[in-house]
């Protein structure tokens, strides 16, 4: 998955929240950093294997923050639910952490309007605004928003099948 997930994160615009670039030995070097941590997300529906579909680079902060450094997918399975179901996974690895809350940014481009409201849109809190960026908080106390997806999480070959 690392290249694939290197051209994910440097050739997508549309869904890309913070437009970061990562080569793959960059990607490579945060899966052996214990603050750091990388989800790939593959998608098989009705009509095959789409294959890897997004990445989320997370980094947790000593403030008992789990930041989303980077959130990228593809365009082709957009309102499908994928957005649902990979807040689900951040908010249970958040959960698993013992963190307080999820931090996001967008920064904006022309091309990433598409993602401009997805951080409202799943419950987090607009935290702050500035020229370069929107900074958005979502509190793991509490009740948290209902994230529907009828997508099911299947074991890969790390969990145990």
């Amino acid at each position: 998955n690392l290249s694939r997930a290197a051209q994910l994160i440097n050739k997508s615009n549309q869904f890309h929240l913070t437009t970061t670039r990562y080569n793959a030995n960059e990607i490579k070097a945060f899966q052996e950093q214990k603050d750091k941590f990388l989800r790939c997300f593959t998608l098989t529906d009705r009509f095959g294997n789409n294959g890897l579909i997004s990445v989320v680079i997370l980094e947790k902060q000593k403030d008992k923050s789990l930041s989303i450094d980077t959130w990228v997918m593809s365009c082709r399975v957009l309102s499908r639910g994928v957005e649902d179901f990979i807040m689900r996974e951040i908010v249970t690895l958040g959960k698993d952490l013992g963190v307080k809350h999820i931090e996001g940014k967008y920064i904006p481009t022309k091309k990433n309007q598409l993602v401009e409201g997805l951080y409202g849109r799943l419950g987090f809190t607009l935290k702050k605004e500035d020229q370069a960026a929107v900074f958005w908080e979502l509190p793991l106390s509490g009740e948290k928003p209902a994230y529907k997806s009828f997508i099911k999480k299947r074991k890969g070959p790390n969990d145990g099948s």
